[in-house]
């Protein structure tokens, strides 16, 4: 495999080691997304987050162990457990969302969201391929992080979607 392979694998799994990184890109759409008036979409971003501790939570449920070549970190949760990906989770529910929101954006520049939309094709399709790759998963952990994954990414658009409608008519009947 090519050293550019390699390094772009090690990027996109890197990403979702880090701790701080995720965070620090969360709080920069956010901010981004209430300065441009999208503020239900910018919380929604922020509930996004929260599929890390979804897929901690189905990791708990499964209980399936890591591949034996895998040094996993004892004092995270869950992170002794390799089904589903929690990696493949958090980035289809977290990086879909935003690919969803470039959709909604109409006040931005086309080539920042193409490159955006980019970023986000790259790390969904990727992160699959790096944590099997890193050994950290088995393809049927990805598979899994993917459709569990795909579900939490469905209940975000839905309640983008959907929260207008229903607070409008929350306030209609309630101001009757």
């Amino acid at each position: 495999m090519s050293a550019f392979i390699i390094n772009q694998i090690k990027i996109v799994s890197d990403y979702g080691d880090s701790r701080i990184l995720p965070i620090v890109v969360t709080l920069a759409l956010f901010l981004f997304l209430v300065e441009e008036k999208y503020i239900r979409e910018g919380f929604i971003l922020l509930f996004s987050v929260a599929s890390g501790i979804y897929a901690t939570v189905l990791k708990l449920i499964f209980k399936e162990p890591r591949p034996p070549m895998f040094h996993y970190n004892p004092y995270l949760l869950g992170d002794m457990y390799s089904f589903p990906s929690s990696h493949v989770v958090f980035y289809t529910a977290f990086w879909g969302f935003v690919f969803y929101l470039t959709f909604k954006l109409k006040k931005v520049n086309y080539w920042v969201i193409t490159l955006m939309r980019l970023v986000c094709i790259y790390f969904v399709s990727l992160v699959g391929i790096s944590r099997v790759l890193v050994g950290a998963h088995y393809v049927q952990d990805v598979i899994a992080g993917y459709f569990f994954g795909g579900l939490y990414l469905t209940l975000l658009i839905c309640a983008d979607r959907f929260l207008p409608k229903v607070w409008k008519k929350y306030k209609k009947h309630h101001e009757s």
